[in-house]
């Protein structure tokens, strides 16, 4: 790691716990790339091995924001706790990713993401209660197709949490945002899958 002022990671930290936007802002600049290259060693080296890297980065430094501003963080004081910290939390979210890549490669059941009005979804009707090895490995494929759609490693996090079940609510208190926000992400989403989809009056 390249050296930062030690003074000034503490005031940043400081000001975290203290609920400052703009230190959140600083520690993902400095330290977002990094806990990425943790994340990347914990995972398997499977084809989207960037992209779950960056997921879980990014729910890792989340879970530090959320937990220094709650206070649970008391021994957080300096540029080496901070350090410490970030790859331990780095090294649970891997876990918790894969056996999520575990669930989807199984082919588990999904609550997709529906659109409102009612226009035809991706992934309705891939998903098998009793799913052939076929319609597993189908399911893998196109669930993985629409994820690397998704560019912002925010929002494909989001959508990977949808597809696991959890409500606009849960996403919500994960992320520390307005449900509303979450919603509005999850039209984002939506648009971009919709536009995945063949135009029905085309040819």
């Amino acid at each position: 790691m390249t050296a930062e002022n030690p003074g000034s990671i503490t005031r940043l930290i400081q000001d975290l716990k203290a609920g400052n936007q703009d230190a959140a802002d600083e520690i993902w600049r400095i330290y977002f790339r990094r806990v990425v290259e943790v994340a990347r060693r914990r995972l398997p080296p499977f084809p989207q091995d960037q992209q779950d890297a960056e997921d879980v980065a990014l729910t890792a430094m989340h879970g530090l924001y959320d937990g220094a501003q709650g206070g649970r963080f008391d021994q957080l004081y300096d540029r080496d706790d901070l350090w410490r910290l970030l790859v331990a939390i780095t090294r649970n979210k891997s876990l918790e990713q894969i056996r999520r890549n575990g669930r989807i490669k199984r082919g588990g059941e999904f609550r997709l993401i529906h659109p409102a009005d009612g226009a035809s979804n991706p992934l309705q009707n891939l998903v098998d209660h009793e799913p052939t090895p076929e319609s597993r490995l189908l399911l893998q494929e196109k669930v993985q197709i629409l994820l690397n759609a998704i560019d912002d490693p925010l929002l494909r996090q989001i959508a990977r949490w949808r597809l696991e079940e959890l409500s606009c609510d849960e996403i919500a208190q994960k992320l520390g945002r307005t449900v509303r926000t979450i919603e509005r992400k999850i039209e984002r989403i939506r648009g971009i899958w919709q536009s995945l989809l063949p135009d029905p009056g085309a040819e």
